[in-house]
């Protein structure tokens, strides 16, 4: 085991691209601890976390590894996301997090056979599936987590409405979910109604767990400060950035 180390879980808010490793939000946040990301079961510097992965599959990671560090920081994501990966194509398997993303991937050309009968099954499951269930084992994990972690353990939410119950938001040490970062962090790019008709194609290099540099600077900042000071983490009222929006996406 490390002498010092930092666990890290969830989706894409968890994990990045290698040309924009260096300033991700918890890579900065791990130097400001005078720590590291590490993954022990790749025994790598690396995060648990995978994109569009359910709260399931992070809660796992956590159990196995969470007692090897001497910090974690967990990133809930919505309780409504299928729990499992679901082969698709001959790359690999896939995790499938809302019926919006199922019917992207019902339409690939490149599925392999067999997976479009699979994703219709799966359709029917997001239909039916019992949303206060979902809600309950969701809260439930995070109560483990927090039992398991008392010290030095923060628990973030992708979208924070989706993710935490009443009584967690209420109770949470952050009072807002990372999508409403990157909201917040688009209308300082100049970001507009008319720009989000199309699809924004994050530059590899350019953004890191789909938040600019500046952003992610400022959430390392603003971890760093409650670890150190137990003070409540708020949302910013600004995100001062130097480029607009066509710095950090390309567009189709």
């Amino acid at each position: 085991m490390r002498a010092s180390s930092m666990g890290i879980y969830g989706d894409s808010f968890a994990c990045c691209h290698e040309e924009s490793k260096h300033f991700a939000w918890y890579n900065l946040l791990a130097e400001k601890l005078n720590t590291t990301v590490y993954n022990y079961e790749k025994n790598t510097n690396d995060t648990y976390g995978y994109p569009a992965s359910s709260t399931f599959f992070s809660y796992k990671k956590f159990i196995e590894n969470n007692d090897k560090h001497e910090y974690n920081v967990f990133v809930a994501s919505g309780a409504g996301k299928y729990t499992k990966f679901v082969d698709l194509f001959k790359e690999g398997h896939q995790p499938i997090s809302g019926i919006n993303s199922l019917e992207w991937y019902i339409n690939d050309p490149d599925l392999i056979p067999g997976a479009k009968e699979q994703l219709e099954r799966i359709r029917s499951w997001f239909l039916v599936n019992d949303e206060e269930y979902m809600d309950t084992a969701q809260e439930l994990m995070l109560q483990d987590i927090d039992r398991k972690a008392e010290k030095n353990l923060i628990i973030l939410a992708g979208d924070i409405n989706e993710a935490f119950c009443p009584k967690r938001k209420q109770n949470s040490c952050v009072d807002f979910g990372l999508w409403d970062l990157a909201t917040l962090m688009h209308k300082e790019m100049g970001v507009t109604p008319k720009t989000q008709k199309h699809t924004l194609n994050e530059k590899r290099d350019k953004i890191s767990c789909h938040l600019s540099e500046p952003t992610n600077h400022m959430l390392a900042d603003l971890l760093y400060n409650h670890i150190k000071t137990g003070e409540k983490i708020t949302l910013p009222e600004t995100i001062p950035h130097n480029h607009t929006w066509e710095y950090y996406y390309e567009i189709t």
